[in-house]
């Protein structure tokens, strides 16, 4: 944004543009006007357009238009290698005759900006929505481009990578897992499969990658009367080229479902395309077909991704729904396999479609049943519940399952059911394993692992903190809950691979979300993470790690009818220092007691708390909580404040209360460090 800021400040650019004039200019030539415009919406890249009048020695007026990109730090190489292409491009006569590409007047790392001067035209896109001018001429030309391009060979630019398409598949499934559920399942289902394809048939051909435009779709193909230009060349790879062909189809099939443009007129732009472009290259359709296929899967499946993280679900609906169906009609001719689900029903994978399909479900718990529920002889009834609101991310569901068990007694089960990783399955089921009487976490079922998605056996109970803090029932609870904690953190280490917490990469994202939701409070918490980080690299060297929850509060505590506790909400799991899992406790109970009764009565709270657990956890343990829990009090309430800042808005009176305690914590406990 730094950048951007200086790329559209007038006083700026008018030294910047007056320094280039002079270079390329007649000597004397003065930037007589010059008005700057933001016209890009995207977060990743700013778009700007600059209107020059340059007056030369004789008094005469030339207006130029000039195009300028602003990336964000982490794509300012795409700006540099469209620079670099362009003049490549140039080098190979495209600056005259019917095909042409913008002229590029350089990248300015200083100002993290790319120029070219703008091309006059109009999209292609707009003439094939609106079905106006010789659609078909138009649509050739911009096959006879790409193909000419193509057919040059040119070996510059960088390689496109394998490891790349793997990192991108990871971006994909979390843009499906975080905005789009409904997609997760049968997308990293496509996904997972498509990649062996890339290693074995597309990389296999790297000797034969040549320059490509990486992203030829209609909208970037301008037309400027008799000729066409391709921009935004901030993707071009060294790579297969029957990519770029692939995404044109692609993109041609999105005009269909997100711009209402007349199917009839893109399956003709399709063919029209796909004939020339394979003339002018010499090649047979039969050769390539499964080639082009991988690809042009491949760029539908990135079109989703890119459209669920960037536009509204709702709107997108109709888009990824047409997507996908085109999608899995070339999983089918490519013998991909997405109807591997739960059981074999011929499903289409969405996790909406699997998981409250109350058929499907019942199908599967009886085939099941004696794995899952060994003292029930059958199911009389199923019902699922799924609320859609708690659900954006990690689609949770709700089965009530009515049985009869081998006494012929009728008994209520629920089954809950949410997107997981594999490790924190691996951890749920070590420590169920490790520990089945004391009930500290619930029983998992089954873990989807392509999914991936768990079912656990829910814990009867209500949370702890629906208790009333004044009785004595709260008390004992409090030490139970002491108890259960201690015996997780006595559990031997699991030889399960475990997350690894690495602090300092940690706290850069506390301070960036700090610096985005609550900019009042920024440089203090800078400080106090300096701080925090300069202590315990000395004060945590050499302390011991356990299985750790990592997010132990009294939401996460459930209290069975019989008052026992049990533990939930596993997700943060890993291995880590003890002292924080009570610290954090200790943190939330001051926060939720707040108010409610006095200061010295929290007190008393937080050492039973603390006093019973150090009771039951091993001593060398106990000695490392007891030296550290102090210090592992700030790093929590960091955590809080965080978390508080992000969900709640800068006028919420409950995050302007809980920053007051927070602060009030953290420097309490750091001054104890001084």
């Amino acid at each position: 944004m730094k950048a951007f800021e200086d790329a559209k400040n007038k006083k700026i650019m008018g030294k910047f543009f007056n320094r280039i004039i002079k270079e390329k200019f007649p000597k004397g030539s003065i930037l007589k006007e010059l008005r700057v415009t933001d016209v890009g919406g995207m977060t990743f890249k700013k778009a700007l357009k600059y209107d020059l009048a340059i007056e030369t020695p004789r008094g005469k007026i030339i207006k130029k238009v000039i195009r300028g990109n602003v990336p964000s730090k982490d794509t300012w190489r795409e700006s540099m290698v469209a620079d670099k292409t362009k003049k490549i491009l140039f080098q190979h006569n495209f600056a005259s005759g019917p095909f042409q590409v913008p002229i590029p007047l350089g990248y300015y790392k200083s100002l993290n900006l790319v120029l070219y001067e703008d091309y006059p035209g109009i999209p292609l896109t707009n003439y094939i929505v609106k079905n106006r001018g010789n659609v078909k001429y138009m649509v050739k030309q911009s096959a006879l481009w790409l193909a000419r391009l193509h057919n040059m060979k040119i070996k510059k630019g960088i390689k496109k990578k394998l490891p790349e398409i793997k990192n991108e598949i990871n971006y994909f499934i979390d843009d499906y897992k975080n905005n789009f559920p409904d997609v997760y399942a049968i997308g990293a289902t496509i996904l997972e499969q498509i990649f062996p394809l890339f290693k074995n048939e597309v990389f296999n051909r790297k000797n034969t990658f040549i320059l490509t435009h990486g992203d030829p779709n209609p909208n970037n193909v301008i037309i400027n009367k008799d000729k066409v230009a391709i921009i935004d060349w901030g993707r071009s790879y060294a790579y297969d080229p029957l990519s770029d062909v692939a995404n044109y189809l692609a993109q041609l099939n999105m005009l269909t479902w997100f711009f209402s443009a007349n199917s009839r007129v893109i399956r003709n732009a399709r063919k029209i395309f796909l004939d020339n472009y394979l003339k002018a290259t010499g090649q047979k359709l039969k050769k390539i077909q499964r080639r082009l296929m991988i690809h042009e899967l491949w760029w539908i499946m990135q079109i989703i991704a890119y459209i669920v993280s960037t536009r509204d679900p709702n709107v997108v609906r109709p888009a990824v729904i047409k997507n996908m169906e085109q999608a899995k009609k070339l999983c089918r001719k490519l013998k991909i396999r997405i109807d591997k689900q739960i059981i074999s029903d011929k499903k289409t994978g969405s996790l909406k479609e699997i998981f409250t399909d109350e058929k499907l479900m019942l199908k599967l718990f009886n085939k099941s049943l004696r794995r899952l529920f060994p003292e029930e002889r059958h199911i009389i009834s199923l019902k699922i519940s799924h609320p859609e609101a708690l659900s954006e991310t990690s689609f949770l569901t709700r089965t009530k399952l009515t049985m009869v068990n081998k006494k012929n007694k009728q008994i209520e089960k629920i089954v809950r059911g949410n997107t997981i990783d594999a490790d924190t399955y691996k951890l749920m089921k070590f420590i169920f394993e490790n520990n089945k009487k004391n009930l500290i976490s619930p029983r998992p079922l089954h873990y989807f692992a392509r999914i991936p998605y768990i079912l656990y056996e829910e814990t009867p109970g209500k949370r702890l903190r629906e208790i009333s803090f004044k009785s004595n029932l709260f008390k004992i609870l409090l030490r139970k809950t002491a108890i259960s904690l201690a015996t997780l953190h006595n559990l031997p280490l699991p030889k399960v691979r475990t997350t690894k917490i690495k602090e300092v990469s940690y706290f850069k994202e506390v301070r960036a979300k700090i610096k985005k939701y609550d900019p009042a409070n920024y440089k203090v918490i800078s400080s106090y993470t300096r701080e925090y980080l300069k202590t315990a690299s000395i004060k945590f060297k050499g302390s011991k790690k356990v299985l750790s929850h990592n997010d132990l509060q009294a939401s996460n505590i459930i209290v069975t009818p019989k008052n026992e506790i049990a533990l939930i909400d596993f997700t943060l799991s890993s291995l880590f220092f003890p002292s924080f899992d009570v610290a954090n406790f200790l943190v939330h109970l001051r926060i939720m007691l707040k108010g409610v009764i006095s200061h010295k009565k929290i007190n008393q709270l937080q050492n039973i708390f603390l006093n019973n657990y150090l009771k039951t956890v091993k001593k060398s343990l106990g000695r490392q909580v007891e030296k550290n829990v102090k210090l592992a009090q700030v790093r929590a309430a960091l955590d809080i404040w965080t978390i508080t800042a992000t969900l709640m808005g800068a006028k919420d009176k409950n995050r302007h209360k809980y920053v007051k305690i927070l602060n009030n914590i953290i420097k309490e406990n750091l001054l104890c460090q001084k």
